[in-house]
């Protein structure tokens, strides 16, 4: 009888413990934080994010606010678990407010391209001798955001100096550089300076990015 009381206590320990090692960490509380902040910490978890918002699509997560999430804060989770954050997004902004919002994105996009070129502006690499003398990139004249997750670049080219395919190629290469860290980017256009060709580029397309 007590040897069988003994197993009975042993059972119960090792169920207890694969309890516990089945959910090795706690989900964090996201609830009330801008859903990039809210996408940063459960990813820093070690955890995947999937949005709930309803019949919209969640572009630029910061302009979404978590209303709640699923597993609640605290729940037991396992390394690459999926917390499903619902999000709402407050009343429409203004044109104002939407127009500022869209420089400041182009201009964050324009400074991660050149991050990643290692360069100051596109025309250094006019001049850098390790630079492909037929990129376009050199010749990028602005960056400028139509709304969040679009830019378009102008070059400074005319339709008879450049091909579509180049264009293409050259909007393709700014996405994969910039939209591997910034999830925001969605798609690149680069058009020539007289308004008569352009080449898009959409992260779906990208082998890089659709992985």
């Amino acid at each position: 009888m007590t040897l069988a009381g003994c197993s009975s206590t042993t059972t119960e320990r090792s169920a207890e413990s694969a309890t516990s090692s089945s959910s090795s960490a706690q989900a964090p509380n996201v609830v009330g934080m801008a859903g990039d902040e809210a996408r940063d910490a459960i990813e820093d978890a070690g955890l995947e994010v999937e949005w709930d918002a309803g019949d919209d699509t969640v572009i630029m997560a910061s302009n979404w606010t978590v209303e709640s999430q699923s597993p609640a804060a605290g729940d037991g989770v396992n390394d690459g678990d999926t917390v499903t954050l619902t999000v709402s997004k407050p009343e429409a902004e203004s044109a104002e407010d939407r127009e500022a919002a869209n420089k400041q994105f182009a201009e964050t996009v324009e400074k991660e391209w050149l991050a990643n070129v290692g360069h100051d502006s596109f025309t250094e690499l006019l001049t850098d001798p390790d630079w492909p003398a037929d990129s376009l990139t050199g010749y990028i004249a602005s960056v400028e955001s139509p709304s969040i997750g679009t830019v378009v670049v102008t070059v400074q080219v005319t339709e008879d100096e450049v091909t579509k395919e180049e264009l293409e190629q050259l909007a393709m290469q700014g996405l994969n550089l910039v939209g591997y860290d910034n999830e925001d980017l969605e798609r690149v256009e680069a058009v020539t300076a007289d308004g008569l060709l352009r080449g898009v580029a959409n992260r779906y397309d990208s082998p890089v990015l659709s992985k």
